[in-house]
């Protein structure tokens, strides 16, 4: 599987231009509504020439590349007047060429300065506080500068920064190249983190590379000017035109979704190099949550960021998915911890333990009630590429004997899980964990004692106990018991008999080749997680802990799941699972009908969840719709 990457960012979402062209053709009519400079372009130069045209569905066409786009804007009808002649361009097409980076971000405020320009751009060449000309201007953009807004160059004659203390505002202020010449200057709302540069030559948003079938070397050029000029005044729509495909911008309006709203975007596209088709070309927006850093100049997307047979698809950073749909369910598969018992190690992209956790409580044949415990730092969950790996280095609990201890089990255990879509008795599907068939040399069990308590028989179902933890029971657990505890080795009064960690695996390895054997494992997971988190202890031959963790990684550890707009609870999520009751669990609305830790995804209109899995970064498939 190839590793996927966000290129730094937090999510991308990703479709081909396909989807996104069909999508902006069945919604243009509320994006009209929404943004009506997307329906029309109306623009002059005095009374020498003017356009006045309607526009049908805009449509992104091949030959971008990363932060480059080209659209084409078909003219569903209208007239241009030129100095040379008149013109009908209904039928016609024109084609741009749009700059990504800037298209500004959510809520920015931006627009530009087109009357007594020069003027604007003297004072700004001269003056350190703003001039009666540069207020004016900024109140047609529906901006109040006060007199001690100050006025600092970036790059001289091209780009300055106003920063207003009374407001607590700063404004990026650039010339804006329009048709060859400096016509306009655009501001922009200075935004932290954002992707805003300061070039030495005049912004060139918009290029426009053709516009009808006008052949005339005046009316020509004229024509393109014009468009440019209405486009640069309104890139903010562009926001609109986006937003249309992006599966976050209907998923955000979901409490537990929340974190998804992006503070900061950027856009891009990536095309094969060889016989591209609107099917193959993807275009992407990428996203910042939270105001954190965005990369600079990364307006890049992956060539495999949409998953196979999808026409979409999200990807979530493997931090962002860690911190925010792993960790804060892990201490739900504890007993009495909390979210401040583990710390987040962002470097290694693990979730740790920082107090002393309790895994269970332990009932042994005797009806006596051991803790199974785990130190500090000795549990961790880890993404690492397309799996997810949980470690317990040091799962103990005591053996007492008369009334004292006389010594301890240990279970070093590496388990891992692989994400999936599973489908349940309904046809709908589930995020699920899986457990590959190569595992690692998973785990090893140790008893050491006393010597003047050991005896075969004694650390022979001490053993056996722990290996039902980890799922070797039955004839084979205690055929791997009997070997460890006729073997064991005594050093300084005490013994140590220790499970072999390779016939550990194979006994695994075995278990898992058989699709039966596996289905069982795993079936009867969820009860056993459901009485670990539920009930005081659970017996022995109860005490899967892999098969477990296997059915809580089910519901990623939900402490809460929403179904029908009421909460449902971890254990009822566990228990309709366990009893393959689908309908019953948290559900879907035209995406899957299934939870995601407390992640629901009702609401969703235009897309349907086809793949999930990890490769790096977690990546949720789309069709659209039905």
């Amino acid at each position: 599987m190839a590793f996927i990457t966000t290129n730094g960012w937090d999510t991308v979402f990703a479709t081909n231009y396909t989807n996104l062209n069909q999508q902006i053709a069945a919604q243009w009519s509320s994006l009209v509504a929404k943004a009506p400079s997307l329906g029309t372009i109306t623009a002059s130069i005095g009374d020498k020439a003017n356009v006045n045209i309607d526009m049908s569905p805009w449509q992104l066409t091949q030959g971008g590349s990363g932060g480059l786009v080209k659209l084409v804007l078909p003219i569903k009808s209208g007239i241009f007047k030129g100095i040379m002649d008149n013109y009908a361009l209904g039928g016609q097409n024109i084609l741009i060429e749009l700059a990504l980076e800037w298209v500004p971000q959510p809520n920015q405020i931006q627009f530009s300065i087109d009357d007594n320009v020069a003027t604007v751009q003297a004072d700004l060449n001269k003056s350190t506080t703003v001039t009666t000309a540069i207020i004016h201007a900024f109140e047609n953009g529906k901006v109040t500068l006060s007199s001690s807004a100050t006025v600092s160059p970036i790059t001289t004659g091209v780009t300055w920064k106003i920063t207003d203390p009374s407001s607590g505002m700063s404004f990026y202020v650039y010339i804006t190249n329009v048709g060859g010449g400096s016509s306009m200057i655009s501001v922009y709302q200075y935004v932290v983190h954002s992707l805003m540069v300061a070039p030495d030559h005049p912004i060139t948003p918009v290029t426009v590379i053709s516009a009808g079938n006008i052949s005339d070397r005046i009316d020509g050029p004229i024509l393109k000017e014009l468009i440019a000029d209405n486009i640069d005044r309104n890139l903010k729509e562009f926001n609109f035109v986006f937003a249309t495909v992006d599966v976050v911008t209907q998923l955000v309006d979901t409490d537990v979704w929340a974190w998804l709203q992006p503070t900061t975007n950027g856009y891009a596209v990536v095309e094969p190099l060889e016989n591209p088709t609107n099917d193959s070309c993807t275009f992407a927006i990428l996203s910042m949550v939270n105001n954190r850093t965005a990369p600079k100049a990364a307006l890049q997307v992956d060539v495999n960021a949409i998953a196979k047979d999808c026409t979409s698809s999200l990807l979530i950073s493997p931090y962002m998915f860690l911190k925010y749909m792993l960790a804060p369910g892990v201490s739900s598969i504890f007993q009495g911890s909390s979210k401040t018992d583990f710390t987040i190690d962002e470097g290694n992209l693990s979730v740790i333990n920082s107090n002393k956790l309790t895994w269970a409580n332990v009932e042994l044949e005797s009806g006596k009630t051991v803790q199974l415990s785990v130190d500090t730092g000795h549990f961790a969950m880890t993404i690492q590429n397309d799996r997810i790996t949980l470690s317990f280095s040091n799962l103990n609990y005591p053996i007492t004997l008369l009334g004292g201890e006389v010594g301890k089990t240990n279970i070093i255990f590496n388990g891992q899980f692989k994400l999936s879509l599973k489908t349940g008795t309904n046809g709908n599907k589930t995020l699920w964990f899986d457990v590959p068939e190569n595992q690692p040399n998973v785990t090893n069990v140790s008893a050491v004692m006393d010597d003047a308590y050991f005896t075969v028989e004694l650390v022979v179902g001490i053993i056996t106990i722990a290996l039902s933890v980890i799922c070797i029971g039955g004839v084979i657990g205690k055929a791997i018991a009997s070997r460890a505890a006729t073997t064991a080795l005594k050093e300084a009064g005490a013994v140590e008999a220790t499970a072999s960690s390779s016939e550990i695996r194979l006994a695994l390895q075995d278990l898992l080749k058989s699709p039966a054997a596996k289905r069982a494992f795993i079936g009867e997971a969820g009860a056993d997680a459901l009485n670990m988190l539920g009930k005081a202890s659970i017996s022995a031959n109860r005490a899967n802990m892999w098969s477990s963790v296997a059915k809580w990684t089910g519901t990623l550890a939900a402490l809460t799941g929403l179904a029908d707009g009421t909460l449902i609870t971890l254990g009822a999520v566990l228990e309709h699972a366990a009893q393959h009751n689908w309908d019953n669990t948290p559900a879907f609305k035209g995406f899957a009908n299934r939870t995601i830790a407390p992640y629901t995804f009702g609401g969703l209109k235009t897309f349907e969840v086809q793949t999930a899995s990890l490769a790096g970064s977690l990546q949720i498939g789309f069709t659209a719709a039905a």
